[in-house]
């Protein structure tokens, strides 16, 4: 019987090895490498820098560094070491074992990682399944619909500890079966250990904790029997739960912490509503494929069917529902708890419900039986189309949340700072110096790509740039595109605190000085005449430059200036159609005056650099986040840097309108360097 056991696991297991090895070499062929983008990336890389962390720290595992020196911002930790307090990275540090024995710390190594220990995760749902339901098909069908659930799928060759911990929770409730089924001990010792796993790396997943407990306490109360081996091995796994969450608690009070750790409820129901509503509308179809919700609703439909009709099988399983239906209790509890963090993180559904409905799903396969044998073929073609089409709504929706724009800042740093290591090697800066990155947007993106610890500072308030220059650093890096509109906007005084030192049309590199900076040196631009101007004061309705004007006289200043209204979509455009002024890179400099009435609609300055048909840069300013008072004349500065474009070039600077509101503008030059 044992020996047919495990050549039943043996011949399921080389089914599912060459399953999902095809589907993982499908779906992962060419992001394997990829540094953290897109959606989350932020809180990926922080992941990722963990890793990278216990590389340079000798494996120290007590202490997990990032490359941010000051992992909170408004807490100065005691020698700025990069040391953070954080659920205890246990996977980033295998990780970085790995890294260490192979000397390489490329992201495949973290992707590849993260993507195995998710397999196996699916592995034993998929046997959990099988042994439940007798079913081989449903084992394999189980674990590919998980596969094909977006945020699940995007997730599971990434950074972010949700999906390790979703793993252990599936591979402890496989021992949690065997456990209740056979009454072998080392069962209740392994499931402790994975929940553990769970647990530690990622401390949300206490949540889940009571629903293993519960129907252990049902049983011993049953028996009127505790089993005290059982009892000190909960205990155990429980004190080093405790011990680990003590540990990031003292690191957070000693060193401060980049991660998360409070709780986010609702203030009060009227906002939970508000949240859930949100959630819904930015997350249902990533959370599963509509496809996916069709097959959920078959498979609840279908248990409740036989289990109220009396046919199909009954489950053996001795803690039948209540499992998952406890399960679901503390995803609920949890979700109230973080409500906040649901409409804009989607990987939180992973923390909570995302495990409470695959293993319902799991527990109800015992039920569903077909004795009729075209009904049951019927059914399992049913399955098996809308998987079919789960995968091509997946694909579509992975395709969407890889596709970047000018919103997403965090991947636009990402590309900025790539071969930023180089860059500052071949300026001669050590791989010690202390570099201070001002509008950094994340906490360790340009840090990690640029090879060398320092300070992120994420946002350009003027108290705030101030604040950071008088922190001990060696160099300041800046992003080109939003040195003048960003920084030196809010804090001009920066002019007089740094040095240009160099560039590479992407990144700038300054030095500290006492000397002031004329502007045009600090932006990196030497050439001293521009070989574009376009300028106007729109006095003149019809302007043969910037077309597309509206023009009102005297009202809000002395003379006239351009506006847009409620019926009119866009406002001042100028297009530039000449090949020779993009025959090398280039730099536009924009500046104008705006009049906001309100900040309820919004407003874009759009820059678009064509090459033909193909956009090569599109970067459309909020002119909200640019002006930032109301009913008041406010001048804005602009550069962006372009590359050089060859053929069929053209540049565009409009005014876009979409929710028809009111905007007026005045004094506009745009040149070309």
């Amino acid at each position: 019987m044992v020996n047919a056991e495990k050549k039943q696991t043996l011949l399921f297991a080389c089914g599912f090895v060459l399953i999902f090895s095809l589907l993982s070499i499908f779906s992962y062929r060419n992001s394997l490498n990829e540094f953290p983008k897109h959606l989350h990336s932020w809180s990926q890389s922080d992941r990722y820098a963990l890793a990278l962390g216990y590389v340079d720290n000798g494996l120290d595992f007590f202490y997990p560094a990032t490359y941010n020196l000051r992992p909170q911002e408004d807490f100065i930790p005691v020698g700025e070491t990069g040391i953070t307090g954080v659920d205890m990275p246990i996977h980033e540090y295998l990780i970085a074992l790995v890294m260490k024995v192979t000397g390489s710390t490329f992201p495949v190594i973290f992707r590849m990682y993260n993507l195995l220990y998710g397999l196996l995760g699916l592995f034993f749902l998929g046997l959990l399944v099988k042994r439940i339901s007798k079913n081989y098909l449903l084992a394999y069908v189980i674990p590919v619909f998980v596969f094909l659930s977006p945020v699940y799928h995007y997730y599971l060759n990434g950074f972010i500890p949700s999906v390790t911990s979703v793993s252990s929770i599936f591979i402890a409730a496989w021992f949690f079966y065997r456990y209740f089924e056979k009454e072998n001990p080392n069962d209740f010792i392994i499931m402790v250990l994975f929940l553990c796993l769970a647990v530690i790396p990622r401390f949300s997943f206490i949540i889940f904790v009571p629903a293993f407990a519960i129907p252990v306490i049902m049983k011993y109360y049953k028996l009127r029997k505790i089993n005290i081996r059982e009892l000190v091995v909960a205990f155990s796994g429980l004190l080093l739960i405790v011990a680990f969450y003590l540990w990031k608690r003292h690191l957070s009070e000693k060193f401060g912490s980049g991660f998360l750790s409070g709780f986010m409820p609702a203030e009060n129901f009227g906002e939970l509503k508000s949240i859930i509503g949100k959630t819904l509308e930015n997350w249902k179809f990533q959370y599963f494929t509509s496809a996916q919700y069709i097959f959920i609703l078959l498979m609840v439909s279908g248990y409740f069917i036989m289990l109220f009709t009396g046919l199909g099988k009954k489950n053996s399983m001795k803690i039948s529902l209540y499992f998952p239906a406890c399960l679901f209790c503390a995803a609920i509890f949890y979700s109230i708890l973080m409500a906040r963090q649901y409409a804009d993180h989607d990987y939180y559904f992973l923390d909570s419900f995302f495990p409470a409905i695959v293993l319902f799903l799991a527990m109800v396969t015992g039920r569903i039986q077909f004795n009729n044998r075209v009904v049951r073929y019927t059914a399992f073609s049913a399955l098996i189309i809308l998987l079919g089409f789960s995968g091509f709504g997946n694909s579509k929706i992975q395709e969407l949340r890889r596709t970047g724009g000018d919103w997403d800042r965090a991947t636009i740093t990402a590309e900025n700072f790539e071969g930023s290591d180089k860059l500052l090697d071949s300026l001669g800066i050590s791989r010690n110096d202390k570099i201070l990155v001002i509008d950094a947007y994340t906490s360790n993106t340009a840090l990690i790509l640029m090879d060398r610890k320092g300070w992120a500072i994420l946002n350009t308030r003027p108290e705030t740039i101030k604040k950071s220059l008088e922190i001990n650093y060696d160099f300041v890096v800046m992003q080109d595109r939003w040195i003048l509109s960003d920084v030196v906007n809010s804090f001009s005084e920066i002019l007089n605190r740094i040095e240009r030192v160099g560039g590479n049309g992407k990144i700038s590199v300054y030095k500290p000085t006492k000397e002031p900076q004329k502007l045009m040196p600090f932006l990196g631009i030497d050439r001293g005449i521009p070989v574009f101007s376009a300028k106007s004061a729109f006095d003149n309705p019809v302007d043969t430059i910037w077309k597309n004007n509206g023009m009102i006289e005297k009202v809000l200043k002395k003379d006239f200036y351009g506006y847009v209204n409620r019926d009119l979509g866009y406002g001042a455009t100028l297009k530039i159609d000449n090949d020779s002024l993009f025959m090398q890179n280039r730099y536009v400099l924009f500046s104008g005056k705006f009049y906001l009435y309100n900040k309820n609609k919004d407003f874009r300055l759009v820059f678009q650099l064509n090459e033909g048909e193909k956009t090569v840069i599109y970067d459309a300013r909020d002119i909200r986040q640019l002006v930032p008072v109301t009913e008041k004349w406010y001048s804005v500065s602009i550069m962006i840097p372009v590359p050089e474009v060859k053929n069929n070039a053209s540049l565009s600077v409009y005014i876009t309108n979409k929710q028809h509101g009111r905007l007026c503008y005045d004094d506009f030059k745009l040149e070309l360097y």
